[in-house]
């Protein structure tokens, strides 16, 4: 048998580059907070025996977050500690209505995928043999409800806080929203969004600011309902005020995993709505992000 010498030497390589680990916890390579939740989930995907699953958040040396659960068979079968306290309270898996529980424990995540710094992962073995009963939340459940997607609200954390070079970057696309009503109408830009999810969308529309209906890909909202959904926003706007400017992108995530979510794209023109499939929210983020971009140019 012969070896291929470019084989050979990079098998070299790699020997000599093996160094033990000094520490139990493994490094989970994210360089977006929605990567930290992927790599999150795959942990518990890849969770086969009954383990005792610590997430950290580690940054400039100081411990920022931490998340503890009990996993087994890519299922969560006990949440045991959240930190720090604004992540929410500790969740009782066994007890609730499913839909809800999963939806509790997929917000905690999320909250702690945006603590500052990088995420390990310590998994060791349980010191109790779990209960035959404990059915746990199935990773499909949690991939329903956790977006691996970055989100919007995942910009508008980073840009709040102290900013750094990676920082600027992420700032200024936060606050392209804001520039795009000087270059293009708001019209038009409730448009161009409509356009743009075309291919993304189960149903698509077009609503004014006091609910009628200007354009629609189909029959879903009947008058009343888009009048409904037109009082419901301005009243969100009353309430929230001027701590979050127009133009807003909204998400709506189904209760139920194989449910459609749905997506509004508001301005002082109206909303814009998308209703797609809740794995393709990237994709509507995405083309948002490409609307403001093309605006800018």
């Amino acid at each position: 048998m012969t070896i291929n010498e470019n084989v050979a030497r990079r098998l070299l390589q790699i020997v000599q580059d093996v160094s033990a680990r000094d520490t139990a916890k493994i490094a989970l390579i994210a360089k977006t907070r929605g990567e930290k939740r992927a790599r999150m989930l795959e942990t518990i995907g890849q969770s086969v025996l009954s383990r005792r699953l610590e997430f950290t958040s580690i940054g400039n040396g100081l411990q920022t977050g931490s998340l503890v659960l009990e996993v087994t068979n890519s299922r969560v079968t006990r949440m045991i500690d959240a930190t720090p306290d604004t992540l929410g309270d500790v969740v009782a898996i066994s007890s609730g209505e499913r839909g809800d529980v999963a939806q509790q424990l997929g917000q905690i995540m999320t909250g702690f995928s945006r603590c500052d710094g990088d995420i390990f992962a310590l998994s060791t073995p349980l010191d109790h043999t779990p209960d035959a009963e404990d059915v746990g939340i199935t990773l499909n459940e949690l991939l329903a409800v956790v977006t691996v997607e970055d989100l919007p609200e995942d910009l508008l954390d980073i840009a709040a806080g102290e900013n750094t070079p990676d920082d600027e970057a992420t700032e200024e696309s936060v606050q392209d929203a804001q520039k795009t009503e000087a270059h293009e109408g708001p019209s038009e830009q409730l448009k161009t969004f409509y356009d743009r999810v075309e291919g993304l969308s189960s149903w698509r529309a077009i609503l004014s600011t006091d609910g009628g209906i200007s354009q629609e890909s189909g029959t879903l909202f009947s008058d009343d309902l888009a009048g409904s959904l037109a009082s419901d926003l301005a009243e969100w706007s009353s309430d929230s005020g001027d701590a979050i400017s127009l133009p807003q992108l909204i998400v709506m995530r189904p209760r139920k995993g194989r449910d459609e979510a749905m997506a509004l794209y508001r301005n002082t023109a109206g909303t814009a709505v998308s209703v797609h499939e809740t794995r393709k929210l990237g994709s509507v983020v995405g083309a948002v992000k490409e609307l403001l971009k093309h605006d800018d140019q």
